[in-house]
């Protein structure tokens, strides 16, 4: 047993960190990257995942992101290169009066920078972190796609949602006219009752049309990500999505608040900064430049050879000022970090109170306001049919009927929103596709 128990720890150890590692990997990947290769989907009925092809298809910023890690991989290439060597070629004492070329003096000489003091290395330094700076910033502009296609489909989704729901409530009001229509032609109902119907009917019906102009709206914002005007599609979603996963995942979010975008940004920018002053304190050390070549002399036809070394003297410039800027600038750059850490962690926290609430009101909605509302609504509808209700009873029963079936839907997708929130700070997906 003592010697297993040190092997299970380490191994709980390695698990854990490589759970961590994995968690870490999966961090703003927008989907894209991987579906714009596939085929766009033909079908009028679209899945989230139907979108993001989409999207990944034909939306230009993709490529515009590949080029700039492009340009940032060249300029990592360009800081590794080491200085070209300089030729030089002399000719002395051609006069005007000297017969051509007789007592002249030809050298020709080779030189070459030398690197030293780490500079070569610390230019690298430098075009790497700004390279990594870069590819983060990729993902981010990628994974704000992802958010951005995300907010449409699901304005669309409740939008969607909407003008089902007007469209019932429409046949719902017109099912009460029809019979109080009867009824009144019947001499068993007052005419103001119809009147009352007729008015309730014209606001659903209202109602309903804004739903349609939302509808074509969302439709035309969410085919525009991929470059099209065509409307003919409707989006296909699970009606009662399942949240508990998304639950699970709340108490975790600010255990990582170290890999949320701003404060990865800022130590993106300390660690530039730090580079920076390496490369600063490197170049601030002498140059060395050696040299060699070869002497002739015309009149007695001797020849020698050169060899030369020479470094300047770091007298009064020794990049103080610019190293000094850049201490400076990382010292802000750490405060700034920290704030931006304390923002963040509180916005979670807010963000996640609201959902909080968001999902008990939703599950208040679909396991006792709904369902109340519903049941009511049959029962005073029969009472009223039987001559024993007014219509202005039922009148509020419907009314509150369709505003909890409306208030459903613009929970699910207040609840959305907050999510997708989460993921544009976090870069960690809450939806399932």
């Amino acid at each position: 047993m003592k010697i297993k128990m040190p092997i299970l720890a380490f191994m709980a150890v390695w698990l854990v960190t490589l759970t961590a590692s994995i968690a870490a990997n999966d961090r703003w990947q927008s989907g894209l990257e991987s579906n714009g290769s596939g085929q766009m989907e033909k079908s009028s009925v679209l899945t989230f995942a139907d979108v993001l092809k989409r999207v990944a298809a034909n939306n230009p910023l993709l490529r515009s992101v590949s080029f700039r890690n492009e340009a940032a991989a060249n300029r990592l290439e360009q800081a590794g290169l080491k200085s070209n060597p300089e030729f030089s070629a002399e000719i002395e004492e051609v006069g005007w009066n000297a017969p051509g070329f007789s007592e002249s003096e030809l050298t020709i000489s080779l030189s070459q920078e030398i690197d030293i003091f780490g500079k070569r290395k610390a230019r690298k330094n430098v075009a790497s972190v700004e390279y990594q700076s870069t590819d983060f910033s990729g993902k981010v502009r990628a994974f704000d796609l992802y958010i951005d296609t995300r907010n449409r489909f699901n304005k669309l989704l409740h939008a969607q949602r909407f003008a089902v729901l007007a469209a019932s409530s429409v046949r719902l009001a017109e099912n009460i006219v029809e019979g109080l229509e009867y009824r009144v032609s019947r001499g068993v109902t007052l005419r103001s009752d119809l009147l009352l119907a007729q008015l309730e009917l014209q606001r659903i019906i209202l109602t309903d049309e804004e739903a349609q102009q939302e509808l074509a709206g969302a439709r035309l914002a969410l085919a525009a990500l991929w470059n099209s005007s065509s409307v003919d599609f409707t989006l296909f979603a699970p009606e009662e999505p399942d949240l508990q996963p998304v639950r699970r995942k709340l108490p975790t979010l600010l255990k990582q608040i170290d890999s949320t975008r701003i404060v990865r940004e800022s130590q993106y920018d300390k660690d530039i900064l730090q580079a920076g002053i390496a490369l600063a304190e490197a170049e601030a050390k002498p140059t060395l430049t050696l040299g060699g070549g070869f002497k002739r002399l015309q009149l007695d036809n001797s020849k020698s050879f050169l060899f030369g070394v020479s470094i300047p003297l770091p007298l009064f410039n020794r990049n103080q000022g610019e190293i000094a800027a850049l201490k400076a600038s990382l010292n802000s750059k750490e405060y700034e970090q920290a704030q931006a850490r304390t923002e963040t962690m509180a916005y979670i926290r807010m963000t996640t109170a609201r959902l909080d609430q968001l999902f008990s009101r939703h599950i208040a909605l679909d396991t006792l306001l709904l369902p109340i509302a519903e049941r009511a609504y049959a029962s005073l509808e029969e009472t009223h049919k039987v001559g024993r209700l007014p219509y202005t009873t039922l009148l509020e029963a419907e009314r509150s009927l369709i505003e909890l079936r409306f208030e459903h839907n613009d929970v699910l997708f207040e609840i959305n929103e907050q999510l997708v929130a989460l993921e544009q700070i976090t870069g960690i997906k809450m939806h399932d596709q």
